[in-house]
């Protein structure tokens, strides 16, 4: 690369000052990661050592290494907290936003435990359980926790060199790749996140968010929403704990995730090619009432809304899916199916799967009528169904909406389908709008033009010629 950048390891005095088995540990933590990141990208700059910094700039990265002993250390952490703040001004006033200071705990500190402004940046956790600072240990064993910690740094490192770079062509191109959106998740499953982010990045996807997401819901929800945005994809990882509330709401960052990506998602403001998938681990045990009930409301939204893929698998499995899924091996079977609309008015009737016995008999009464119908069913097996819902809702003369009376989601996001219509294609208002209901189910319409047919349970009986006058016309 033209422009390097250089490396500093940040620690509380000078490396001769520290405790030999430290000194030894952060010199050879120093050197592997210089291993590692020449293998991302060559003549990356130098990784220096340093109790205070020599020198900064923007292409200054700076990893500071913490413990209880060290977060201890008061005029430590006053230089910390001087970066942090000169970084806090210089992202505020930044056009491209790369992250330049990293945070790694070589022993074991809960975040609680840490100054208030260290919050922000995402823990490298070197250590998972207490050990004694005499038996710190250097271990490069490949299943060792210092060596995932230095992959999932190595590459953090590398992203935003490559972000904050204006050179154009860098060993790293392929990591121009899609924009995936992997949500953060509960503790319990932060070691699978870290193995799919880390796998993920080597295939040469782009993953976000690059940092620790933080904040009110207020803030986190629009940066979330800003990286949606960018994103062809959402992966959400669902373990066994729901979270607690974030300030300000009553969802936990694990649900407010799920909520935001689920609108992306939606078809009605969905991106042609967005794609969300929920992963839930071989293992899952809910640890309470409350996160079981989320479950199974969360599966039966999905399944009823068709806007995500719920998975159940080993982690290998579900990394060898997300590739399959999204580094556009299926770009030919994700295009725009070419679709063949019948030549006369025809209506569409929309439906939940589960519901597919029940509006036999309306198909059948609409067939006596002689008047064409195309329903949701015919889409079950196509990996188009977003694009052919939009071409049905384009082109066809009236709309009936079969709806069960019990999934609020469901309906809210096709009456906004009526609604949007005309940003489908469609160039004249439909003539006829419809939702049938069972008997006792409440039902109240969004749009005045909407009218609502009251349909026994089981029953084969069917009128409806009002709707077929306003096609007709």
């Amino acid at each position: 690369m033209d422009k390097k950048s250089e490396i500093s390891v940040l620690i509380p005095k000078p490396l001769a000052e520290l405790p030999e088995n430290l000194q030894n540990w952060v010199s050879s933590f120093a050197a592997y990661l210089g291993i590692l990141l020449d293998r991302i990208i060559p003549d990356h700059g130098l990784i220096s050592v340093e109790n205070e910094l020599k020198k900064s700039g923007d292409d200054k990265m700076v990893i500071f290494l913490i413990s209880p002993d060290f977060v201890a250390d008061e005029g430590y952490m006053r230089v910390i907290q001087k970066l942090s703040d000169q970084e806090n001004k210089r992202m505020t006033n930044a056009s491209v936003i790369a992250q330049r200071i990293f945070k790694v705990c070589i022993m074991p500190i809960a975040t609680g435990k840490q100054p208030d402004f260290m919050h922000e940046y995402t823990d490298y956790q070197i250590c998972q359980t207490e050990i004694d600072a005499d038996d710190l240990l250097f271990d490069t064993g490949i299943k060792s926790p210092v060596w995932s910690v230095l992959v999932d740094l190595a590459y953090d490192i590398a992203g935003s060199v490559l972000d904050s770079s204006d050179v154009e062509s860098t060993t790293q191109k392929d990591h121009t790749g899609p924009t995936l959106f992997l949500a953060e998740t509960t503790s319990d499953q932060l070691e699978n996140r870290n193995a799919l982010r880390r796998e993920l990045i080597q295939f040469g996807f782009t993953v976000v968010p690059h940092k620790h997401l933080s904040g009110d819901a207020a803030e986190i929800e629009k940066t979330v929403n800003d990286l949606i945005k960018e994103a062809s994809s959402a992966i959400h990882i669902v373990g066994n704990e729901y979270g607690d509330p974030l300030q300000g709401s009553e969802y936990s960052l694990l649900d407010l995730q799920l909520r935001l990506s689920s609108e992306a998602g939606d078809p009605t403001d969905l991106k042609e090619d967005f794609q969300r998938i929920i992963w839930f681990p071989p293992d899952q045990k809910p640890t309470d009432e409350k996160h079981e009930m989320f479950l199974e409301k969360l599966v039966r939204q999905e399944e009823t809304m068709k806007v995500a893929e719920i998975v159940q698998t080993p982690l290998e499995l579900l990394k060898s899916i997300v590739r399959k899924k999204i580094s556009g091996k299926d770009k030919k079977s994700r295009s725009d199916p070419k679709v063949t609309l019948p030549e006369k008015p025809f209506v569409y009737l929309i439906h939940e799967e589960k519901f597919e016995n029940e509006i036999e008999p309306v198909i059948s009464w609409f067939r006596e009528q002689n008047t064409e119908m195309i329903w949701s069913g015919m889409m079950a097996s196509s990996e188009n169904i977003v694009s052919l819902h939009r071409q049905y809702l384009s082109n066809c003369s009236g709309v009936l909406i079969h709806y069960s009376g019990d999934n609020i989601p469901w309906i809210s996001s096709k009456m906004k389908d009526l609604l949007k219509a005309p940003g489908f294609g469609r160039t004249e208002p439909i003539k006829a709008m419809a939702v049938m209901v069972q008997n006792g189910n409440k039902f109240e319409s969004m749009i005045s033009n909407v009218d609502v047919y009251q349909i026994k349970k089981g029953t084969s009986e069917m009128n409806f010629d009002n709707f077929l006058e306003k096609i007709n016309q």
